[in-house]
């Protein structure tokens, strides 16, 4: 004799409770999630990654990367992408403004404190 599974011989099966706001996992659901996921994270780092680093860009004297992490101290926030820079004179004179921009690192300069200065003066 061949044993049938008890729903196929029109018997009720006894499941697991389940919790209020869940929802059973479908593991092909779970599978393409996860597997959509990888995928969006990898060609973000992908992209980010636009060159390789090489040895002078770790070690040369000159040309190597800060990689200190540390931020720009005097600076405010303009706009969502810029900030500004307050850049002193190591002369003592009065310091210029520049606008930065925070994704590339462009430069624009906005004040130029010794110019601002003597036209005041005038």
């Amino acid at each position: 004799m061949t044993r049938r599974h008890p729903e196929a011989r029109g018997e009720t099966v006894p499941r697991p409770p389940i919790r209020a706001g869940t929802v059973p996992a479908d593991p092909r659901r779970s599978a393409a999630a996860v597997a959509a996921l990888a995928a969006v994270l990898l060609a973000g780092s992908a992209a980010a990654q636009q060159r390789l680093l090489t040895l002078d860009d770790i070690y040369h004297p000159d040309r190597r990367v800060d990689f200190s992490g540390d931020v720009p101290a005097g600076l405010e926030w303009i706009s969502d992408s810029h900030y500004l820079l307050t850049d002193p004179d190591p002369g003592g004179g009065p310091a210029d403004l520049t606008a930065v921009d925070a994704a590339t690192g462009a430069a624009e300069p906005l004040l130029d404190g010794a110019a601002l200065e003597q036209a005041l003066a005038d």
